[in-house]
């Protein structure tokens, strides 16, 4: 009221800021390039390493309609190919040695893109040889690097070491070549602002998880609805939406005491129903009309919704700082999306709240 021409220079100033950053959006979409574009050259890789090897293998890529800044691209793709190279050559057994193991003669390579607040994650998957943490967490008892007694590390913990720059100095002994190379792809991700772990699953297989720093994703989400909450999940974990049938809805078969609630989809499979009993929290229904089947770490899981609002492309913006960050990765949330209609929505990502959940030793959503 005393100074009005300071609230016409802050209209100005924030009408600038707006078109400002327009601008820098407009300017970062032009710059985005799908995933799928380095797909090719990589199965070309996998081929070419193959015969080169004597490793009969598979290479399965699923990108997830995930679109990335150029140079971020180009940087992924040096490194995944360094990370491709590596598996066939030092963790993937030759057909005759799979074969005396009890396992098909051809291995199965996998790669996963999934989007992670403001990291992608590339999920390297093999069944060839298992990751060893024993040897791992010698290396780093040796070179002072525990901070810990090495029994409290958990695999994953000892997995971080192995793509740390220089960790392995030099390549001697049988397994050198292979920690050597595993160094090798660390340096080139730390260089990036990346960094990565190597795991064993609960499937039997070895996986390598790369995490890249990115300035600005594209992705494919579904537009959900539980209760008054709206939330996008990125299609890529989505395997398939039916009817929800509250008699599909049942205890465990073998244990009908047991907290773990099941839903039997159209086709006799059994999934685990996230979002069953009282501590839902956001994911809490009023009146469910759909079941969405998902893919979840390798494992089957569904989550029962109210509403689905279609499909939308989207660009992942991190979480406020303002925000309980630790809370809301906890919930599953890993960014938030403007939509088309100008209104803010969390992003889930269902790996994070799964690790989330069982991190606290509980299993609710």
């Amino acid at each position: 009221e005393i100074l009005p021409r300071y609230r016409v220079l802050n209209d100005i100033s924030f009408s600038h800021a707006q078109a400002v950053d327009e601008l820098r959006t407009v300017t970062a979409r032009s710059r985005i390039e799908p995933f799928d574009r380095i797909a090719s050259s990589l199965r070309q890789l996998a081929d070419d390493y193959g015969r080169r090897f004597g490793i009969a293998v598979d290479l399965r890529i699923a990108a997830g309609h995930l679109a990335l800044d150029r140079a971020v691209l180009a940087s992924m793709e040096e490194i995944l190919k360094r990370a491709v190279r590596s598996c066939i050559r030092d963790g993937i057994e030759k057909p005759e040695e799979r074969l005396a193991a009890g396992k098909p003669a051809r291995a199965t390579l996998g790669i996963r893109v999934e989007n992670d607040g403001s990291d992608v994650v590339c999920r390297i998957e093999h069944d060839g040889w298992p990751f060893n943490p024993m040897l791992v967490g010698e290396i780093a008892r040796e070179r002072g690097l525990l901070a810990r007694p090495f029994e409290t590390y958990s695999d994953e913990e000892l997995g971080a070491f192995l793509l740390l720059p220089r960790f392995v100095e030099s390549k001697s002994g049988n397994h050198g070549d292979a920690l050597a190379e595993f160094n090798e792809i660390g340096s080139m991700l730390q260089h990036i602002g990346g960094h990565g772990e190597v795991r064993n699953t609960e499937r039997g297989t070895l996986e390598i998880a790369l995490s890249f720093p990115v300035p600005f994703t594209v992705l494919e989400v579904a537009l959900l609805r539980t209760g008054e909450s709206r939330f996008a999940l990125p299609a890529q974990q989505i395997l398939r939406f039916e009817a929800f049938h509250v008699e599909r809805v049942a205890p465990e078969p073998d244990e009908p005491a047991a907290s773990t609630t099941w839903y039997a989809s159209e086709t006799g499979e059994q999934y685990e129903l996230l979002n069953a009993g009282e501590e839902c929290g956001v994911f809490a229904t009023e009146s469910p009309r759909y079941i969405i089947l998902l893919d979840a770490l390798g494992e089957k899981r569904a989550l029962a919704v109210d509403a689905i609002g279609g499909y939308e492309r989207v660009s992942v913006n991190r979480l406020p700082a303002l925000l309980d960050r630790r809370a809301a990765r906890e919930a599953g949330c890993s960014g938030y999306a403007v939509l088309a209609d100008g209104s803010p929505c969390a992003v889930m990502s269902l790996r994070r709240l799964l690790q989330g959940s069982r991190g606290n030793g509980g299993r609710h959503a």
